[in-house]
């Protein structure tokens, strides 16, 4: 879209009293001197579209009088005429003071507040829909990006960054890697990470590696100092003193079992195994009947519960029917009672009064057939009614007859279990006196001769095996001091055994360590081949970026990365004209043509072109040339008022 501006009217508005500009959508030039009012006309279009300044805050326009004191009463006033894409579009905006009434005095006092009055093409609108309009048209925010030159660098860097891949569009790591088939081995290293994550998981693997590698050397010689001087053993000597030292131990023991020794061990465990079995006969005939006769005392007990259980079971049974006979009895007696008053109930008849069905008085011929058909229906009624009662009665009268066979034969069964009760409790009492007879009838094994006899053998067999004993104990000490001499040479030439087998284990650890350091150095190579390709990348990726961004341009160049000491690279945004930087050493001329340049970009990228207000113009000697209207301001001492030149 193209925006241009075809005249500009400005009425008492910050400095200006009142100045009218006839741009007619050309470049234009505004010439005055310094505090003239050069930057109030871009000012004063930015306030009329946006409400604000050039750096986008809100400003007060009342204009001040010579004691800097506001002229309230004054009405800034900006009026715009536009062309978009041959289309005209007039804006107006006015602010007005605000009064509010002194309650004490009645004046008018001003508020130091004001509100505003908006126009578009003539007609009065709403704040709210004047400001949707211009909306409409564009955003506030790219309004100064193609408008002012400085706009763009004024914004943070990380601002400028993303306007530009915005703009000018942005490769993934993917895309870099797949453009550079020296990168290619990258794939299978990053599995998904970013290069940066990558890359300080290489380095923390690198610090690793090397350490351990470093290590390595200090390991080995902790490892050789283990390893010491040793002679070789004679391994059949060894043999020979462990077998002899196996026959001793087994002399030992054959002293220890001789014969003599095994025949008297063997009696005695021919006379406990005597004195046990006695001892279990005993046991066994003495306790046998007094548990015969518990376990049926135990069973006597048991039936006799059940017995009991029965018993009360009959008991309740009978009061149960007891209760439910005299209950029936009694209903009988109710019921007869009741066809007793039926019997004695006679007729009672009034022929006296009017009809209870038409009201007037019934006839005397008609009084006897009344009285004739009510005496039948009060027998009729009586009958029924003696008929059902005596049912009713027969009905409990039969029911009630059950009751006395069903107790008589309770009771049967009750005399029955009583007897039964009896029998059991005289068979445990029975039980209970043999099982007292028995128990007093059971005497102590180990007082009895024929047990004392056998212990008494026991004690002269124990006495001949302590004569033998005397003489297998000297035999055993000589045999035992032999051995001890032996085991004595047999633990040294050990001793030497492990020392070499320790040695041997040494040996073989440093191997390990060599081949692991080896191992190491591979995955060192390996590691730093990893770092190479991703320094590659971050080169690559660099110059691809800058490239394909700075392509955009004529005059702006674009440094987006840093390279660190440590090798990273960090992301940045920094406009540079031939290798210097905007904010270090860019003089004003340059400033404002790269402005200008990046003008051009933006505007061709949002398809808005608009009036470009260039201040202190007269610094450049050749302005970059742009699709979109120039409008320049230019000091010039010599023109108090201003002066526009199109």
């Amino acid at each position: 879209m193209k925006f241009t501006l075809m005249t500009l009217a400005i009425e008492n508005f910050a400095g200006v009293k009142s100045k009218e500009f006839l741009f007619n959508g050309s470049d234009a030039a505004i010439y005055g001197a310094n505090a003239a009012g050069k930057t109030t006309t871009a000012v004063a279009l930015q306030w009329l579209l946006f409400d604000k300044n050039l750096a986008g805050k809100t400003i007060n326009v009342v204009p001040v009088d010579s004691n800097n004191q506001e002229q309230y009463e004054l009405v800034p006033t900006v009026t715009a005429e536009f062309e978009m894409d041959g289309q005209k579009l007039t804006l107006t905006k006015e602010s007005h003071p605000k009064y509010s009434k002194n309650q004490m005095t009645g004046a008018k006092e001003y508020t130091k507040s004001r509100t505003s009055k908006q126009y578009i093409n003539e007609v009065p609108t709403t704040i709210t829909n004047y400001k949707k309009e211009i909306a409409d048209i564009i955003d506030e925010d790219v309004f100064k990006l193609v408008t002012n030159p400085q706009s763009f660098n004024d914004l943070h860097w990380t601002e400028r960054r993303k306007m530009l891949f915005e703009v000018c569009g942005n490769m993934t790591d993917e895309e870099i890697i797949e453009a550079n088939a020296e990168l290619h081995p990258l794939k299978k290293y990053l599995e998904g990470k970013k290069i940066e994550d990558q890359k300080k998981v290489v380095k923390d693997k690198l610090a690793k590696t090397n350490s351990d590698i470093e290590d390595i050397p200090v390991r080995i010689n902790e490892a050789q100092k283990n390893i010491i001087e040793t002679e070789p053993i004679d391994e059949e000597t060894l043999n020979h003193l462990q077998q002899l030292n196996k026959q001793l131990e087994s002399e030992i023991i054959d002293i220890e079992n001789g014969a003599e020794e095994v025949r008297l061990r063997s009696e005695i465990t021919a006379l406990n195994e005597q004195q046990n079995q006695l001892k279990r006969n005993h046991d066994s005939t003495s306790q046998h009947k007094v548990l015969q006769l518990k376990a049926k005392l135990d069973f006597a007990q048991s039936n006799k519960m059940n017995i009991n259980s029965q018993l009360k079971r009959v008991e309740d049974d009978i009061e149960d029917q007891k209760k439910r006979r005299t209950n029936k009895l009694a209903e009988y007696s109710a019921k007869s009672e009741e066809i007793k008053k039926e019997h004695e109930r006679t007729f009672t008849h009034s022929d006296e009064g009017p009809c209870p069905c038409c009201g007037q008085e019934i006839p005397e011929e008609q009084k006897a057939a009344a009285k004739q058909k009510a005496l039948e229906q009060f027998n009729q009624d009586k009958s029924q009614r003696l008929e059902a009662l005596e049912k009713e009665r027969e009905s409990i009268k039969q029911q009630g007859a059950t009751f006395k066979p069903a107790i008589t034969a309770l009771e049967e069964k009750k005399t029955q279990i009583e007897q039964q009760a009896a029998d059991i409790q005289r068979e445990i009492d029975s039980l209970n006196n043999q099982i007292a007879e028995a128990e007093s009838k059971i005497t102590d094994i180990t007082k009895t001769d024929e047990y004392n006899e056998i212990l008494q053998k026991v004690a002269e067999i124990n006495k001949q095996r302590n004569e033998i004993k005397k003489i297998n104990t000297e035999k055993i000490e000589v045999l035992q001091q032999e051995i001890e001499t032996n085991n004595r040479e047999i633990m040294i030439m050990q001793e030497a055994q492990a020392d070499i087998k320790a040695n041997a284990r040494a040996m073989e650890r440093v191997k390990e360590l060599r081949a692991e350091e080896e191992r190491l150095v591979e995955v060192k190579e390996e590691l730093h081949y990893q770092l190479h390709l991703i320094d590659q990348f971050n080169q690559s990726k660099v110059r691809t970026i800058e490239a394909a961004i700075n392509e955009k341009f004529k005059m702006a160049r674009f440094k987006l990365f840093d390279e660190l000491k440590n090798g990273n690279i960090e992301e940045t945004c920094i406009t540079t004209v031939d290798g210097v930087e905007y904010d270090k050493g860019l003089n004003n001329a340059a400033r404002i043509n790269v402005g200008l340049d990046i003008i051009n970009t933006l505007s061709k990228h949002f398809d808005f072109y608009a009036p470009i207000f260039i201040d202190n113009a007269e610094s450049v000697t050749d302005v970059l040339e742009t699709e979109s209207q120039q409008v320049k301001l230019i000091v010039s001492e010599q023109d108090k008022e201003l002066r526009i030149l199109t």
